[in-house]
């Protein structure tokens, strides 16, 4: 069974696109402020303001560009592809280890 999470280094593809990228940081939290979050700070509610999200910094392989992608928006269109291979590969063994004891 492959692995949910994203580590840094791994191959994901956007299946709305098919675009692939490489994760260059594990999942973080990010803080996000728009002008409403702004104008909170400056009257002293600094700490009400934001919203936080999980993020993932992403290298995309066509273009070279590393960008930070909101995990809200994109963790059901992201397929990791390393972690699929990881599954595969224990799937593997676990077959042969079953013949060998028949």
């Amino acid at each position: 069974m492959p692995r949910f999470s994203i580590r840094n280094g791994d191959m994901l593809r956007d299946t709305r696109t098919g675009l692939t990228y490489v994760a260059q940081s594990e999942v973080f939290t990010k803080r996000y402020m728009d002008a409403q979050d702004w104008e909170m700070v400056e009257h002293g509610m600094g700490e009400f303001a934001g919203l936080y999200e999980s993020a993932l910094r992403v290298l995309n392989i066509k273009d070279g560009i590393s960008t930070i992608i909101r995990m809200g928006h994109w963790r059901k269109h992201l397929e990791n592809l390393t972690a699929i291979g990881e599954g595969q590969t224990i799937n593997k063994t676990i077959e042969m280890d079953e013949r060998r004891i028949v």
